[in-house]
């Protein structure tokens, strides 16, 4: 498969992927090596690409130089960028059900989320509607807590930063992980599990109420 810039006279070959001038009409190539037994991704453009697993890890290449891709891959075409995605195995075996639970795990979903915007920073409605564009399993099956578990996910794990308070905060990425090296959610204690001197916490979203933990819910 073969990407590049749009133009006026599509080509069927190619897949349009923006319209930016640094983007050549053939930019890159994506392809499975049967030798080596892996996907690749080849530079074809004068500009270059950078691909890696995340923002702050990527490696640049050159005309003609290629890497191999993983699931998931970050690849970057000028300001453009998108996701390499493998499906699961199940998935290469038989059709997936209309309301299949999606596998990968909501911190990798909440950081690719924050990660689409342009500038890496996102409010909760816009990494909520991310996810339920991008994953319609939970436009229909998700419980009426699905919102609430996903703001407890950004509040207690540490790949997450939080600037300010309420339906006004937002967040970004930690420079310190990538998608391949998201913590476990470290969860806040119960209010048994405290010393009786312990300062009250404060609550993490406006919601109020229980702490909702989606990772223990799927293992149960």
């Amino acid at each position: 498969m073969t990407l590049g810039r749009q133009t006026r006279q599509p080509d069927p070959d190619i897949v349009p992927c923006c319209a930016f001038k640094n983007v050549s009409r053939k930019h890159l190539s994506i392809y499975y090596d049967v030798q080596s037994k892996q996907w690749k991704v080849k530079c074809l453009g004068k500009n270059g690409i950078r691909v890696g697993p995340g923002p702050q890890t990527m490696q640049f290449l050159g005309i003609d130089q290629e890497a191999p891709l993983v699931s998931p891959t970050r690849i970057e075409i000028g300001e453009f960028f998108f996701y390499f995605l493998l499906p699961s195995a199940s998935a290469v075996r038989r059709p997936p059900a209309a309301k299949e639970k999606p596998t990968i795990p909501y911190t990798k979903m909440l950081w690719m989320a924050i990660d689409s915007t342009n500038d890496k920073i996102a409010d909760f409605p816009t990494i909520h509607n991310y996810i339920l564009e991008n994953w319609s399993y939970y436009k229909t099956e998700a419980s009426a807590n699905f919102p609430k578990g996903l703001r407890n996910l950004l509040s207690h794990n540490a790949a997450f930063i939080k600037a300010g308070m309420g339906k006004a905060a937002t967040w970004a990425l930690n420079p310190t992980y990538t998608i391949d090296t998201i913590p476990p959610t470290v969860r806040a204690k119960k209010p048994e599990d405290r010393p009786a001197d312990a300062p009250a916490e404060a609550a993490d979203d406006e919601d109020g109420g229980d702490d909702v933990d989606l990772e223990a819910q799927d293992q149960a």
